[in-house]
């Protein structure tokens, strides 16, 4: 039996091919990088964050808070999903 018969040569033919198809998918992948607004800038979610916080400090008068209301609804919008181009 000699050391690249006809079936070692055909296994390490599919190996190699599955090889490179894997490495080939891993650039294809991190070539693109994340998508657009998969991630909100830092410096928003930080202000979105400082502001509920400061509605949540100021306790029920926040129901009546324009800055307030406008914060839940970003909250809302950010949670669920809902681009800014979506609203009415």
């Amino acid at each position: 039996m000699s050391p690249l018969d006809p079936p070692k040569l055909a296994r390490l033919g599919a190996i190699a091919l599955a090889i490179s198809a894997v490495l080939a998918a891993a650039l294809a992948i991190g070539r693109h990088g994340p998508p657009a607004g998969a991630t909100p800038p830092v410096a928003a979610a930080t202000s979105l964050s400082t502001e509920l916080d400061r509605c949540r400090a100021i306790g029920a008068a926040a129901q009546d808070d324009r800055l307030c209301r406008e914060a839940w609804r970003m909250s809302r919008e950010r949670f669920l999903g809902v681009s800014p181009e979506a609203r009415p």
